[in-house]
């Protein structure tokens, strides 16, 4: 295996060389990245460790070694005596676009920028900078400023645990059919380190910097039984404007029509003619905003908290499922 990482790597240094008598006309021409040919480009030179061994075509990388998130005093790999901190890195890209091969003699010493003579440099691992990375580890502090520097949300920050990290500009997971599982947890007893598992953390989805502090997941099935439950209450309280509704039409049914004798001579008064006109109006509005409302209850309940509404309006995902 390590004769093979020496051939491949030498293969890649020949082919990206100017060949003796060469013009850099001709050179640029043959090395113009066309249909995927060989591209004259900077690329990195990995500061290797010791303990690594390397794949390496241009600026894609895959590293074999110990924990190591960074420059080689970084991580748990370069700790004494510290075994069990196996790790494999893939990486595309190292310090995406400010990616260097040499630099200029000058920009190192202060001297003077006359001084032409091109130094070559070694490049660590940089998780700010690094295009596109696959993290592999078996022990690491993977939210630590020191590997990765992620938001704590409500998990926190985990110390000593293997861990897996992807970073990008984008991620895609892609299932054909068989679905997407995020399992925070599972039936393992142990994690990698021995460690009985007395608590599993659960998941968080966090957009941005994670300032915004992270909010309990709303179960949906719950959340239709709440809303169908204040749903019968207003029903109920849609009943109780019904009641007082007929009472309110035979009481000013009474008013206007009621007559009673007003002297010794009993003589009737008239009925109140203002209120037999005004009691009609009102009690048609009043009518009108009672079905409006009657009519709006059914048809939440039929769209958005039943499995009627289909998955345009249905509340509940008939895809997506959380616990």
């Amino acid at each position: 295996m390590a004769d093979l990482i020496k051939k491949i790597n030498k293969e890649n240094a020949r082919n990206s060389e100017r060949l003796p008598g060469q013009s850099v006309k001709d050179y640029k021409e043959r090395n113009n990245g066309v249909y995927h040919t060989n591209l004259n480009e900077p690329v990195v030179q990995y500061n290797q460790a010791e303990s690594e061994k390397v794949i390496q075509q241009k600026n894609s990388f895959i590293i074999m070694g110990r924990d190591r998130p960074m420059g080689v005093t970084s991580g748990y790999g370069a700790q004494p005596e510290m075994g069990n901190s196996a790790c494999i890195d893939i990486v595309a890209g190292p310090t995406g676009v400010q990616a260097k091969e040499v630099i200029n003699e000058a920009s190192m010493s202060g001297l003077s920028l006359n001084r032409q003579r091109k130094i070559r440099v070694t490049t660590d691992k940089d998780p700010s900078r690094d295009a596109a990375r696959i993290y592999i580890s078996q022990r690491a502090d993977i939210d630590d400023p020191k590997w990765f520097n992620l938001p704590d949300g409500t998990i926190g920050s985990i110390k000593t645990r293997s861990a897996i990290l992807l970073k990008a500009d984008s991620i895609r997971i892609v299932s054909r059919d068989g679905g997407i599982k995020l399992i925070a947890g599972g039936k393992d007893t142990y994690n990698a380190q021995g460690v009985p598992i007395r608590w599993a953390q659960g998941i968080n989805l966090i957009g941005g910097d994670g300032e915004t502090p992270c909010q309990p997941v709303v179960k949906g099935d719950n959340l239709v039984k709440c809303l169908l439950d204040m749903n019968r209450s207003i029903k109920d309280l849609f009943g109780m404007i019904n009641i007082i509704q007929k009472a309110l039409v035979d009481f000013h049914f009474n008013y206007a029509t009621h007559t009673h004798p007003v002297d010794a001579t009993k003589a009737l008064a008239f009925p109140a003619v203002q209120a037999a006109l005004m009691s009609p109006t009102n009690h048609i509005k009043l009518a009108a905003k009672a079905s409006s409302l009657a009519f709006n209850i059914g048809r939440t309940q039929s769209q958005y908290l039943s499995v009627q509404g289909g998955e345009k309006h249905y509340i509940n995902s008939f895809r997506n499922h959380a616990n």
